[in-house]
C-alpha cells in the first residue's frame, strides 16, 4: 500500500507568481455587483446574482474600500478601510481636506497588490460637500476613473 503521508518534498518550495495573477490566471478574482444605494446585491429576474468580470471586481474592491470607516469593524484587517470620517466636522480649509483625501484614499487602496497607482483627483465643491474624481491604475495597466463624494460638516 501507497504511503498516505510521503515524507519527501514535505517542504518543496512552491513557486507562485503573484504579481499579476491569482486563482486560475485570472487578475483580481471574481466577484458579484453590488448596489451602494440599496446596500444590497443586484439579482436578476431569475433570482441569480449578477457576476462581475476579473477588472469589474477589482472596481467594486475599491468602491467598497472607500466606503468602510477603517478600524470600525472586527472582520477587517487594520490596514482595510479609510479614515476619511475623520475630516467630517473639522475646520480645514477646501485644501487642507483635499490634500487629505487624496492622501487618504491613496494609502486605502494602494494596500492591494493590483493598485500600481492613484492620480489625477479633480475636486468639486458644493456647500459642505465635496466630489472628487481620481484615477486608479492597475499593475495590468488598466485604469479606470473613480468617484465619490464627502459630507465634511456635522
Amino acid at each position: 500500500m501507497n504511503n498516505l503521508l510521503p515524507v519527501e518534498n514535505l517542504y518543496e518550495e512552491v513557486n507562485v507568481n503573484t504579481k499579476n495573477t491569482l486563482n486560475n490566471n485570472r487578475p483580481y478574482g471574481r466577484s458579484w455587483k453590488f448596489d451602494f444605494d440599496k446596500g444590497d446585491f443586484i439579482i436578476s429576474p431569475i433570482g441569480q446574482m449578477k457576476k462581475l468580470n476579473e477588472l469589474d471586481s477589482y472596481i467594486e474592491w475599491c468602491y467598497k474600500t472607500l466606503q468602510t470607516p477603517r478600524y470600525r469593524h472586527v472582520i477587517y484587517s487594520r490596514n482595510y478601510g479609510n479614515e476619511l470620517d475623520v475630516l467630517i466636522g473639522k475646520d480645514y480649509t477646501n485644501k487642507a481636506i483635499e490634500s487629505e483625501i487624496k492622501r487618504m484614499v491613496t494609502e486605502s487602496l494602494m494596500i492591494n497588490s493590483y493598485t500600481k497607482s492613484i492620480d489625477n483627483f479633480t475636486y468639486k465643491w458644493d456647500k459642505d460637500s465635496v466630489y472628487y474624481t481620481f484615477e486608479v491604475t492597475t499593475t495590468l495597466g488598466e485604469t479606470s476613473i473613480l468617484k465619490s463624494k464627502l459630507t465634511v460638516s456635522k
